[in-house]
C-alpha cells in the first residue's frame, strides 16, 4: 500500500515525495528512484507529513515517536491493532486515518443518500498479505467506517464467527444497529474472488469497480478522481484546517467496533 501512496503523492501538483523508508531496503529503493526521492534510515524534520503504510500491529509502534516530535502523520486503516492501542494514538495531535473507502467513487456518488437498511459482502480469496490481523481488522473495519459515516453512533453489535484459524476469525458476519439504520456486514479471507459490494433495497454500490446504481440508474462520482487521489487531497486540505474526512476519532471508533465484533466471535466460536 505504501507504494500507492508514493504514486499518488509524487503526481500530485501540490505535493513532492521527498523521502522513502522500509524494512526491505531494495523496496524503498524501487520506490524511491521510481519518483525521485531519497532513501533514509530516519524521518527528516524538514517535512510536513508522513504516510504510515506499514502493518496494522506496528502502528501504534511506528507513528507515535512520529506524533510526539510534532509532525503530522496520516495512519492507514485500521488505526491500530486495538482500542487501547488507537486512544493511545488518538491522545496526540496532527494525526490523520487513511480509511480510502470514504473515497471510493462509487461513495463519493452516492452523494448524501443514505440507506435505513444495507448489507455489505467484502471477500478476499486466500493469500499471504495482512497476516497479522484478522479478516476483521484488515477488511470489516472498510465496512464498520461506512456504517459510522452513514448511520451514526452504534447502539448494537450483534456478530457470528463463520470461521476461526489459529485463534484468528478468518469470516464473519456482524449486524450493527446504529442511530440512524442498520447494517449486516460479511467478510471472508477464504473466498474465489474479490467481492466488495453493498446493496441497499434501492441501490447497488461495486466498490471494487467504483459504480453506484441508484433506482436503477448509474449515478456518476461528481470527478474523476480515484480513491487515493481524493484522499490526498483531502489530506492537503487538512494540512490547511481541520477536516472531518479523515478525522482520527472516527478511525478510533472503527477499532472500538472492530473489538466489540470480535469478542462476540471469539466468544461463540
Amino acid at each position: 500500500m505504501g507504494a500507492h501512496h508514493a504514486r499518488t503523492i509524487a503526481a500530485h501538483p501540490g505535493s513532492q515525495l521527498v523521502a522513502c523508508i522500509d524494512v526491505v531496503a531494495g523496496r524503498a529503493e524501487s520506490i524511491a528512484m521510481c519518483h525521485g526521492a531519497l532513501v533514509v534510515r530516519a524521518v527528516p524534520d524538514d517535512i510536513d507529513i508522513v504516510v504510515v503504510a506499514t502493518p496494522t500491529t506496528t502502528h501504534v509502534h511506528v507513528a507515535m515517536p512520529l506524533l510526539e516530535r510534532g509532525l503530522a502523520v496520516l495512519v492507514e486503516k485500521p488505526l491500530a491493532a486495538t482500542g487501547e492501542e488507537a486512544r493511545a494514538i488518538t491522545a496526540l495531535p496532527g494525526l490523520l486515518v487513511g480509511h480510502i473507502e470514504r473515497f471510493n467513487p462509487a461513495v463519493r456518488a452516492l452523494g448524501d443518500e443514505r440507506f435505513s437498511r444495507w448489507t455489505a459482502w467484502r471477500i478476499n480469496p486466500p493469500s499471504d498479505r495482512c497476516q497479522d490481523v484478522d479478516a476483521i481488522s484488515d477488511l470489516m473495519v472498510h465496512d464498520i467506517d461506512l456504517a459510522l459515516q452513514w448511520g451514526g453512533e452504534v447502539r448494537d453489535v450483534q456478530a457470528e464467527a463463520m470461521l476461526v484459524e489459529g485463534g484468528r476469525v478468518e469470516a464473519a458476519v456482524a449486524r450493527l444497529v446504529m442511530a440512524d439504520g442498520e447494517a449486516t456486514l460479511l467478510v471472508s479471507r477464504r473466498g474465489r474472488a474479490v467481492v466488495r459490494r453493498v446493496l441497499a433495497p434501492n441501490a447497488a454500490l461495486d466498490l471494487a469497480r467504483g459504480e453506484c446504481v441508484v433506482d436503477g440508474r448509474v449515478i456518476a462520482p461528481p470527478d474523476d478522481r480515484d480513491a487515493l487521489t481524493a484522499q490526498w487531497d483531502a489530506v492537503l486540505a487538512a494540512m490547511k484546517s481541520p477536516t472531518a474526512g479523515l478525522d482520527p476519532l472516527g478511525g478510533l471508533r472503527a477499532v472500538d467496533i472492530a473489538d466489540r465484533i470480535r469478542d462476540q466471535c471469539l466468544g461463540c466460536s
